[in-house]
């Protein structure tokens, strides 16, 4: 139960009542915000911090997204000082509660956001493991924009639970109701299966192409990271790909899975599929996919890698309209510079027509994700373009 440890003349005793509701019926839901939720709250935070004060809706509202099962009261000392209700600032945060209040969470995982216990000797994390909301493990940023094709078929997801996180990006043909079929179920299908976490990832990718398979007929690349610790574990099927960087060299990239690949183009034909213009089937660029319903020889299992991570690592993931145009070296070399910089450079905006999303709760890795994704737009990418930068603080 989410509680306040202490309040202060400024918000009255039912409106705190009224943040703290809310804030429980939430918990009760075992629901995980949308990433939009999460931004939202994130400007509160930096307004509270701006004015110097901070408020028992960022007790709550933190209390809500970073530590859904931990009591917020005396034990851990907090102080909230309220914002004064007649201010536009109170004003503001009130309006914004009350949507929040109507919203309903877009991903919703069955086991809440309890840690995941692993099995086979996998180091397990428990609830005291998890960190201040302060210091924040994963700094991430997303930008994806429709480019030079008619419709935006590309999706991504993005879970973070304390020292534990999912990020995917998932480039949809066909359609995108393959690829927004994966942001919602290929978390939820990871947490039901049983094994060790490759297994699982596995098995996870597996489930969910047969999913997509008896519902719809498009389908998706897939790439995936889950993070456990100092632990990161890449899932790949298709042609977006991965890059894990460390101080500008490139320690761990995966390997796209292309029809006319000798390993792929012989796993095809053993499977009566067959080759033809550098398409399964004659119809589809990529050997592995999610989905792709009636076409022989596209296999949803995925590559695994698996990399012990150090402070300030950086994971690129990207659909084929980043690689398309440019090289994992060119990439990284990019992705280093912006952060020695602390800066990244600003290229062209997209168009007005474009479906455009930006995502993120760290401004440096939001600005190199629409720098890659825009320098590959300028580059003469003709395809939809996901990317999502993430970097390690341990």
């Amino acid at each position: 139960m989410a509680t306040i440890g202490r309040w202060q003349p400024g918000l009255t005793e039912d409106e705190i009542r009224r943040v703290e509701a809310i804030a429980n019926e939430r918990l009760a839901q075992q629901a995980a915000p949308s990433f939009d939720i999460n931004k939202a709250f994130k400007k509160i935070i930096k307004l509270t911090q701006e004015l110097g004060k901070t408020s028992p809706f960022t007790a709550v509202l933190m209390s809500n997204v970073y530590w859904p099962e931990i009591h917020i009261g005396k034990d851990f000392a907090y102080q909230w000082q309220g914002i004064k209700p007649q201010t536009p600032e109170f004003k503001q945060l009130m309006n914004d509660l009350k949507k929040w209040e109507q919203r309903q969470p877009t991903h919703v995982k069955p086991s809440g956001l309890k840690f995941i216990q692993f099995e086979e000797g996998e180091e397990a994390t428990s609830i005291a493991a998890q960190v201040a909301p302060a210091q924040e493990i994963f700094l991430w940023g997303l930008a994806a924009r429709q480019g030079k094709r008619p419709t935006m078929e590309d999706d991504h997801d993005n879970r973070i639970m304390g020292s534990q996180a999912f990020f995917g990006v998932y480039d949809g043909h066909g359609g995108a109701n393959a690829a927004k079929y994966t942001t919602k179920n290929l978390y939820n299908n990871f947490l039901k299966e049983k094994g060790t976490i490759r297994d699982r990832l596995v098995q996870a990718f597996e489930k969910t192409d047969q999913q997509i398979q008896n519902s719809m007929n498009d389908g998706t690349t897939a790439v995936a990271a889950f993070i456990n610790g100092d632990k990161a574990y890449i899932a790949n099927a298709g042609d977006a790909r991965a890059l894990i960087i460390r101080n500008g060299k490139i320690i761990t990239a995966t390997k796209d899975h292309k029809p006319n690949d000798p390993v792929e183009k012989a796993r095809i034909e053993r499977e009566d599929g067959f080759v033809r213009r550098g398409r399964v089937g004659g119809r589809l660029a990529v050997a592995r996919a999610l989905g792709d319903e009636g076409i022989i020889g596209v296999s949803a299992t995925p590559d695994i890698y698996e990399q012990t991570l150090q402070n300030g690592d950086i994971i690129v993931l990207a659909c084929d309209g980043l690689w398309d145009v440019m090289t994992n070296k060119q990439v990284a070399q990019l992705v280093h510079t912006a952060v020695q910089k602390q800066r990244a450079e600003t290229l062209s905006a997209p168009g007005r027509w474009e479906s455009v999303t930006d995502d993120g709760n760290a401004d440096l890795m939001g600005a190199i994700s629409r720098m890659l994704r825009d320098r590959a737009y300028d580059a003469g990418s003709r395809d939809n373009i996901s990317v999502m930068v993430i970097q390690i603080k341990l």
